[in-house]
């Protein structure tokens, strides 16, 4: 069609068919009002469109321009709307309790719709009829050896996934179509948001649509009232079956000003979404509402400017609207980009159930069990909230959500390629996942860390192209309006996952770390769990265990101007001699810099890694150990050869030190009861002394009981080759709860010991041990082999001190001092190791009544 076609549809709400529903915010109407319901019928509508209908800038353009250089040649008239996308961070509106609306900063843009001043005939020049109101950046950002610059430049990729342009041009909508479909402009519209909305039901019903403008559209808070909506083709039995292939498509539409959703697909599957823009949409823009919605695909569509309703929201996860919110991992999500959004851009809520329609059908199905079927090259940017998620799905009908992991059957993977998110206000790309694949996917001027979360082992991040700061930055990540609770200045890449992600052949740009600007000092988070710095991958986590190996699955980084990673210092050193019942608060910051008790989580006992291997030669020489904190507990005895990892100096390593010497773990600390290599420590609290070979106290870190630590049973030390130790354990007074100890001393206790395997790997540790009973010491290698200790020749300190091979000597003070050396297994190469546990290669250091 190539006429001009306008429907009206009108008609007054029925208050009387308006009524409160039980499960949910929502309302409920009889949906014949201002409607176009096709039940087991067709609805087919074609319509020409220009040959282009979406674009980019090509330039920059200035406020108050009123010509747009482009990247493509459009065809377009006069009078045509045209949205214009911002490339800003968002403005910062925002909703302070239910309808108390906080305005944004009208320093920055928000998408701008405009009309065509005069026909374009082909070029790529566009005059517009009413100035820009904000600047908008138009150039494309190419990588270089160097960093980033407007021209091209030698790049040398770390990998055939890495990207190497920054696109953060703005976006250039065709909005205007030959049919328009649109609710009457009245009262009723201006002032209770009752537009206009198409349902498609019934298995038989057919609805093709091409060329298609929906405007004012949506019915507030009305369930099921939206400008278009796919309703219940395929879960109404209680059985999904796919819709005809070709009966079903939506492509080159718009919808423009809805006050419900843009496209809801519901308890529908095999539909297809083509080039479909959603613009000024309040709520989820492009809506799968059940999760039971399988084999749909929706493709370069785009969802710009997405708003919330607060008071009048449906369910509770649109008061954080998503340009897209995905119930179901099934579908083909390709091309589509979400900007200027007050939430998410694109959220992966992947829930284990069904809701809604399809749970009342009887449809049972399992979301979060399927495998993402495909969802690559997808663009997020302005968004107020993360870019993308996959996490934080709906856990009831009322659309309250809460952490879950997505971990599809049944090996837990899945694939996500080739994404690209920049300025978002909370962050890139947060999940909580199984063992996804993330090939080359952009990440750039976000704000705190650009890829943050969870995930399983063997999560791979592979060829990323991280960029800290871009050159679009009149406004960089300091500068974002109305910042949230949790806004973290201190720009960082990648979180560690405690390495359980592979994280490889990345380029990181500008992550310039701890040192290097007021912006760059460690911060805490408001909650007081976490202490971090800037730099390219946060370290703030490795909380799991005592020694992170994990690095050496992290090869071939490309860093550009940037620091690798803060190493977030541990524990608090105390007196050698305190038994902590008087210890003050107050007494002995952590290392950290931040007070002891801090905000609700009261009291903080540390226990992050002692100490992290660096064979990639990252932070300092390849194959060096970097000790995070500089305390007499890790530095004493130090090789000659430590130096500080740049860009602090040995008399203060603000990011740590970086030597030769070898580092082991201690952890599974169970001195009441014998347990494995992968369980938690006591709850009581311990203190390791770090101790000369006199028998002097020279340093000592203490943990506190397990009630007043926030990391829980992660309870361990790092040790250095041939170092002397000794455990203390405490009934203490430090805090308000007091942890009871598992079991009665003597009756058999147990110590995890990791990267300790080589015959040069050596320690002396005492361990406490009734002095009444006689023990047993035996060392259980990581290949299952017991080796019994011998007492024979040690009848004192200096005896098991200067002993040459395994042995252990019982003082009278109640301690067990075990002589420990490595080399009861054949020692791998290092090149056929890979998993931590490969890595880390537990002994258990076990000791029982004789």
């Amino acid at each position: 069609y190539q006429g001009h076609a306008t429907i009206t549809l009108t008609g007054a709400p029925d208050l009387a068919n308006t009524f409160e529903r039980s499960d949910d915010n929502a309302l409920d109407n009889d949906g014949v009002r201002r409607a176009m319901r096709v039940n087991e019928g067709s609805l087919i509508m074609h319509a020409a469109t220009p040959t282009t209908v979406k674009t980019k800038l090509n330039e920059n353009a200035s406020a108050g321009t009123t010509t747009l250089i482009l990247e493509d040649a459009v065809d377009w008239r006069e009078g045509d709307l045209i949205a214009i996308s911002i490339t800003d961070y968002y403005w910062g509106e925002r909703h302070n309790g239910v309808n108390n609306l906080v305005p944004g900063d009208p320093s920055f843009a928000q998408t701008e719709v405009v009309a065509v001043a005069s026909d374009t005939n082909n070029s790529n020049h566009v005059v517009i009829s009413d100035p820009l109101l904000h600047d908008r950046w138009g150039r494309l950002q190419y990588v270089t050896n160097d960093g980033m610059s407007l021209i091209p430049g030698q790049y040398d990729p770390p990998s055939s996934f890495s990207p190497t342009t920054l696109d953060e041009r703005a976006e250039i909508l065709h909005l205007s179509r030959h049919i328009v479909i649109q609710g009457a402009d009245d009262t009723h519209w201006n002032d209770n948001g009752f537009g206009a909305h198409i349902i498609v039901t019934g298995a038989s019903s057919v609805a093709q649509l091409e060329g298609v403008q929906f405007y004012r559209g949506g019915q507030r808070r009305a369930m099921g009232r939206y400008p278009f909506h796919w309703h219940m083709l395929s879960a109404s039995t209680g059985i999904n079956i796919p819709v005809t292939e070709g009966d079903h498509f939506l492509r080159r539409a718009v919808v423009l000003e809805s006050e419900n959703r843009a496209v809801t697909i519901h308890g529908t599957s095999g539909v297809h979404v083509d080039t479909v823009f959603a613009v000024d949409i309040k709520n989820h823009a492009f809506f799968f509402e059940d999760g039971s919605e399988r084999g749909n695909t929706v493709v370069n569509c785009v969802a710009m400017k997405v708003r919330n309703l607060m008071g009048q929201h449906l369910k509770m996860h649109d008061r954080t609207p998503a340009g897209f919110w995905l119930a179901n991992p099934d579908n083909i999500i390709v091309g589509n980009s979400a900007s200027d959004i007050q939430g998410v851009g694109l959220w992966n809520a992947f829930s284990d159930q069904v809701f809604g329609a399809s749970a009342a059908a009887g449809l049972t199905m399992n979301p979060s069990s399927l495998k993402i079927h495909t969802f690559e090259h997808n663009v997020a940017f302005g968004c107020r909230s993360v870019g993308i998620m996959t996490e934080n799905p709906a856990i009831n009908e009322a659309g309250d959500t809460s952490p879950r992991s997505y971990s599809p059957e049944p090996d837990f993977m899945f694939e996500m390629s080739h994404n690209v998110i920049f300025k978002c206000s909370n962050g890139g790309y947060q999940n909580r996942v199984g063992v996804p694949t993330y090939n080359g996917w952009t990440v750039a001027d976000n704000t705190g860390r650009d890829i943050f979360g969870a995930t399983r082992h063997f999560a791979v991040i592979e060829g990323a192209l991280f960029i800290s700061q871009s050159l679009n930055n009149a406004h960089t990540h300091l500068d974002v309006p109305n910042k949230e609770w949790n806004f973290q200045p201190r720009r960082r890449g990648v979180a560690s996952y405690h390495f359980s992600a592979d994280i490889s052949n990345v380029t990181a740009i500008g992550y310039t770390g701890v040192g290097n600007g007021e912006d760059a000092t460690p911060q805490i988070t408001p909650n007081g769990q976490f202490v971090f710095a800037a730099g390219f991958i946060d370290l703030s986590d490795l909380y799991v265990t005592p020694l992170s190996m994990g690095t050496w699955r992290c090869r071939g980084w490309k860093l550009i101007d940037s620091n690798p990673g803060y190493h977030t210092r541990t524990m608090a050193s105390i007196a050698p001699d305190d038994d902590l019942s008087t210890l003050d608060v107050d007494e002995s910051l952590p290392h950290d810099g931040f007070p002891k008790q801090y905000g609700v989580q009261g009291y903080r006992h540390w226990t992050l890694s002692g100490a992290t291997w660096d064979p990639h030669g990252y932070w300092g020489p390849a194959l060096n150990y970097i000790i995070s904190t500089p305390a007499a507990f890790f530095t004493h005895d130090l090789s000659s050869e430590a130096v500080a990892v740049p860009t602090g100096t040995l008399s203060d390593p603000i990011n740590g030190i970086s030597t030769p010497d070898v580092f082991f773990g201690l952890s599974a600390i169970r001195p009441f009861t014998s347990g494995q290599w992968y369980e938690g420590s006591t709850d009581v609290s311990v203190t390791l002394d770090r101790i000369d070979s006199g028998g002097t106290v020279v340093d000592s870190l203490f943990i506190g009981d397990d009630c007043s630590s926030s990391i829980l049973h992660f309870r361990h030390f790092a040790l250095k080759n041939n170092g002397i130790y000794r455990l203390r354990l405490f009934t203490d007074t430090y805090s308000t709860c007091t942890s009871p100890a598992e079991g009665p001393a003597g009756t058999a206790s147990s110590y995890a010991v990791s990267n300790a395997y080589r015959p040069t790997d050596s320690f002396l540790i005492g361990i406490p041990w009734p002095s009444s009973i006689a023990a047993t010491v035996t060392i259980h290698s990581w290949n299952g082999i017991d080796v019994t200790l011998s007492n024979t020749n040690t009848g004192s300190f200096a005896d098991v001190r200067d002993s040459s091979e395994r042995a252990f000597w019982q003082d009278g003070s109640d301690l067990v001092w075990v002589k420990y050396f490595g080399g009861i297994d054949p020692v791998p190469d290092l090149e056929d190791l890979w998993t931590d546990q490969d890595l880390d290669r537990y002994h258990m250091i076990r000791v029982w009544p004789a």
